[in-house]
């Protein structure tokens, strides 16, 4: 005869093995597993997603969390040379290592590591800029009395922000100030004094000096035409002799001399100004 016989379904990962015995005899059954199930879909997560760097740089690392079953690769970042290391691969958990070189410039910076589509993303403050110093080109600059414009240039460094300030009363100025090199234009008035004058337009600490001359003086009066005359014109001194006085009468700056026309007369003066 027959015997009919069903074999239920196998819902294990396991495969397993029966018989049916008929008088000593057996009839092995086997039965293969049941395909495992499908592992479930890979997610991934970095621990952490971020990280600032100061400019001076350094080192560190982010953890993969992911299934076990599950494989990844970080890829560092392309064309950034000051990120090194960032790369690897692994199946489930893992960490990822790398450095960040010193920023020496004074602009801040990025980059990230990308792990099967999540990525790290590394920034990095920018360096100390260098202090700032200011030099005036030229250091100063003279006037004649009519005035005149004038200009100089403010050397600095770029980052470096100026004002212009302090001008004197007798020197316009429009508000001058930027950041990095630039100029300051002015313009110097007429001087109607007769001495100089000076003063400064100050930068941050230096100073433009400006000077300017006096004003021409008027030229000097012409001098005066000399008229002279005496009085007595002449004098009749006895044998005996005589003292004799002439008066000399002429303009108050106008000088006279005498000239004694023998060896026996003697003279009191020699010449005057102005009438004696």
């Amino acid at each position: 005869g027959s015997v009919s016989y069903t074999v239920l379904e196998n819902t294990t990962t396991a495969p397993r093995l029966a018989s049916i015995a008929v008088n000593g005899q057996a009839h092995p059954i086997t039965q293969e597993a049941a395909a495992p199930p499908p592992p479930p879909p890979c997610t991934y997560r970095l621990e952490p997603t971020a990280r600032n760097f100061p400019a001076r740089g350094g080192s560190d690392q982010f953890t993969v969390v992911t299934d076990p079953h599950c494989q990844w690769t970080a890829t560092p970042p392309t064309g950034t040379a000051w990120v090194t290391g960032g790369s690897g691969s692994g199946t489930g958990n893992g960490s990822v290592s790398y450095t960040v070189l010193e920023n020496t410039t004074t602009t801040p910076r990025s980059a990230s590591i990308a792990v099967n589509g999540q990525a790290h993303a590394i920034t990095q403050e920018a360096a100390a800029p260098p202090p700032c110093t200011f030099a005036l080109t030229p250091p100063s600059q003279n006037f004649p009395a009519l005035g005149g414009p004038g200009q100089f240039t403010v050397d600095t460094q770029p980052h470096c922000q100026w004002t212009a300030s302090g001008n004197p009363p007798w020197v316009t100025m429009s508000p001058a100030g930027t950041t990095g090199t630039g100029s300051v234009s002015y313009t110097v008035m007429p001087n109607d004094e007769l001495t100089g004058r000076t003063g400064s337009i100050t930068v941050n600490g230096q100073s433009h000096a400006i000077s300017q001359e006096p004003r021409a003086a008027p030229p000097p009066p012409p001098p005066p035409v000399c008229t002279y005359s005496i009085n007595p014109v002449e004098r009749d001194a006895g044998s005996e002799g005589a003292l004799g006085i002439v008066r000399v009468t002429t303009e108050p700056t106008c000088t006279w001399t005498v000239t004694r026309g023998a060896d026996w007369v003697r003279l009191s003066k020699d010449g005057g100004t102005g009438t004696q």
